[in-house]
């Protein structure tokens, strides 16, 4: 058949050559606006591609065509989201001028797409740890400082992973790690899976390809386990007081425990332990969130309500403080070189007061001299204290779990319910302090308290 028979078949028209780039001096600043779909050039090898899809929304995309060594290559650049037509233009501009030193820009972004992914692979799971920790810590109260986010991780894990590539280890690893104290310290090894989950979220969000599965894949090898939470166990209301009693206000340790009891625990010991004069507001001690258990930027204020037996205490305690520290270690006093040993402290991070262990260690001794029948810790006052305002009116719930800061009801309510009950738990604390100093006891006698 001729060419004019077969354009004869197609109405006598002649196919229709293949549509040109529109052929424009430089594309105009609206550009983005106005296109229809096609492929239009700016010069310099830039080259705007516009699509239509199939619901109808309009999609620009730049590209760079060059030649080299004879053969003519396209590559993209980025969607016009990304860039602007400037910005398109000088990414051009930077390609052509790899072009005009023989560089096929294609094979050069291949090869530093290799050389990372070859970065990535060899990062060992202890860089990753780190790093992961960096990024986390900002959610940590004191930045992670009292490393008990990553300890578990550098005591447990690191030893037998830190070395490892990342990306090569599995679950069953894992398993291996965590298998010796999965039983024996099951609610470390909870943390360590934790942790490694953290970890490995941010390996993949950094571009390496781990298994975001591996912690619930160990959890599920590593089987149950026979962990029973013990509480710490309550003293006694009446050994609360008898122990309260035994004080010596002499000493600044036994200071600080004596608040400790007067506040029911309330604050916790290591806010009471850093307590410090700008930390008395009036008629209360003001604990910022940051200072109280939880979650940094997600814990409430704490306003602890000063009573008649608190005031001597913090009086005392007022005078013999150091750097504004109300229970300042017992190594700072009498020291020559005060003011400088301070210094050297307060720049190391190190808060000059008395160590939790000072407090414990008192508990410890009563422990023994009296032969309490369990081991009793100052944490177990706070149960001791609940338990006493429970028997003592049940019917202040609301009261008694603030005096604890504990939060009550759920979200909604708590939006809803803002009072912190400071009168009523004042009310309730000096009715404790009551009966810790004996006011309350059947003789009807106050019991001093040594060295007041």
């Amino acid at each position: 058949m001729t060419l004019q028979g077969i354009a004869g078949e197609h109405g006598g028209k002649s196919p229709s050559p293949k549509k040109a780039f529109p052929q424009l001096p430089h594309l105009p600043p609206n550009i983005l606006q106005t296109a229809q779909p096609g492929k239009y050039t700016d010069g310099g090898g830039l080259v705007l591609d516009v699509k239509r899809s199939k619901s109808g929304r309009i999609t620009h995309s730049w590209g760079f065509r060059f030649t080299l060594a004879g053969k003519r290559r396209e590559m993209g650049i980025g969607s016009s989201e990304r860039f602007t037509l400037a910005q398109a233009r000088q990414r051009a501009s930077e390609l052509s001028q790899l072009v005009a030193r023989g560089i096929d820009p294609i094979e050069q972004r291949a090869e530093q797409a290799r050389q990372l992914k070859a970065k990535r692979d060899v990062l060992t799971f202890k860089a990753m740890a780190h790093d992961a920790f960096e990024a986390h810590k900002a959610t940590l109260k004191g930045d992670g400082k009292a490393s008990r986010w990553f300890g578990p991780v550098r005591l447990h894990l690191l030893p037998s992973l830190g070395e490892r590539r990342i990306t090569e280890i599995d679950q069953r690893d894992l398993t291996d790690t965590l298998r010796p104290i999965w039983k024996a310290k099951h609610p470390t090894a909870k943390k360590c899976l934790d942790r490694v989950l953290v970890i490995y979220r941010y390996a993949a969000a950094s571009g390496l390809n781990v298994d975001m599965q591996i912690a619930e894949k160990a959890r599920a090898l590593l089987g149950a386990h026979n962990h029973v939470v013990k509480n710490h166990p309550a003293l006694p209301a009446d050994e609360v007081a008898r122990f309260f009693q035994s004080l010596d206000m002499g000493d600044n340790g036994h200071r600080a425990l004596a608040l400790y009891l007067l506040s029911g625990g309330g604050a916790r010991l290591k806010p009471l332990r850093e307590l410090n004069v700008s930390n008395i507001h009036g008629d209360h001690l003001f604990f910022p969130g940051e200072e109280m258990k939880g979650l940094r930027g997600r814990t409430d204020d704490f306003r602890l309500p000063i009573t008649r037996d608190m005031e001597p205490i913090l009086e005392r305690a007022a005078q013999d403080c150091v750097g504004g520290f109300l229970f300042s270690s017992n190594r700072l006093a009498g020291n020559d070189h005060l003011d400088k040993h301070y210094t050297a402290m307060a720049r190391s991070g190190r808060v000059p007061v008395i160590a939790d262990n000072t407090m414990e260690e008192v508990m410890r001794r009563r422990e023994r001299d009296w032969r309490w029948a369990e081991p009793f810790r100052l944490h177990g006052i706070r149960a001791s204290f609940r338990s006493w305002a429970s028997e003592t009116n049940p019917a202040l719930y609301a009261v008694v779990e603030a005096a604890l800061a504990h939060k009550v009801g759920s979200a909604v309510e708590r939006t809803y319910q803002r009072h912190d009950f400071l009168e009523e738990r004042r009310d309730l604390l000096e009715q404790w302090a009551n009966h810790l100093t004996g006011r309350t006891g059947k003789s009807g006698v106050v019991v001093a308290m040594k060295g007041r």
